[in-house]
């Protein structure tokens, strides 16, 4: 006859595979930055740049979340890829200008063509249409000090007239995105690189000729189960919870985990994403 009221193996079992679990997505992955490597073939090989060209994009440092030291080697793995130009996503803070300081080491980020940011929902402090500039207005003057060119619905030619143009599209969820502005002048077929911290700034419609829209925003859910996340989430966020999809003949997205550390994450390591285009 068996005792009654204690515990089996299985249920021992159990107990520690829920145990190592937990350690894992709330200790480990969270803090485990990782570099993932991308190729996309759209510039045809007839422009002024480097073929491939490489970028490194990072996305929601949520610098106030972080611990110390954490962003200063984000910036050293961001060097030692050795990219052509790099780009930050947004939300470089979690919702407080007294976060700005600590994001001193994003100076020494170090690109042939230099760095380019856009901001995101938090970067406005509390977001929402009709959310004021004053934060975002204070993210942007930060970054500029920190040699890091900022664009709100503009873009920059890269590479002269036969490079690429890179488009900067301000935050959708405060209101602030203009696709259609930040695009203006730049012609149908010049290959285009569309950095938005939120994908839905970017209307497929809107978006013509060969082009890469790079975004973040979502941690590609934080935790990833198999079919369940994007179903659950994807309404939300966006048709493209994380990685990368073709929305068209001409375009292609590429959505990052974002480097934010601590939390929890499950199979959404914090990432730096390193993307050939040629």
């Amino acid at each position: 006859m068996k005792e009654s009221g204690k515990p089996g193996l299985k249920n021992w079992l159990f107990l520690l595979f829920y145990f190592l679990l937990v350690v894992y997505a709330l200790v480990y992955e969270p803090n485990n930055l990782i570099v993932t490597h991308e190729s996309f073939d759209f510039l045809g090989g007839t422009n002024d740049t480097p073929n491939p060209v490489r970028i490194a994009f990072i996305s929601d440092i949520h610098i106030g979340l972080q611990r110390n030291g954490w962003l200063d080697a984000v910036v050293d793995r961001v060097n030692g890829q050795e990219p052509d130009i790099v780009l930050i996503g947004g939300d470089v803070i979690e919702s407080d200008a007294s976060e700005l300081e600590r994001l001193a080491p994003l100076a020494r980020l170090n690109a042939t063509y230099g760095t380019f940011a856009v901001v995101g929902n938090h970067d406005y402090g509390l977001w929402g249409c009709g959310a004021t500039n004053t934060t975002a207005d204070k993210v942007v003057a930060k970054l500029e000090s920190l040699g890091i060119d900022v664009l709100r619905n503009e873009h920059r030619i890269i590479g002269g007239n036969s490079g690429f143009a890179l488009i900067g599209v301000d935050d959708e969820w405060s209101c602030y995105d203009d696709y259609r502005a930040a695009a203006a002048g730049v012609p149908d077929a010049m290959p285009k690189v569309i950095l938005a911290h939120n994908q839905d700034s970017v209307a497929q419609d809107a978006a013509s000729g060969p082009g890469l829209i790079l975004a973040g925003h979502t941690h590609c859910g934080l935790v990833r189960v198999p079919f369940i996340t994007q179903a659950v989430l994807g309404p939300g966020f966006g048709s493209v919870l994380g990685g990368r999809a073709r929305l068209d003949d001409d375009t292609e997205a590429y959505v990052t985990c974002g480097i934010t550390g601590g939390g929890i994450r499950f199979l959404t390591s914090p990432e730096i994403s390193v993307i050939d285009i040629k």
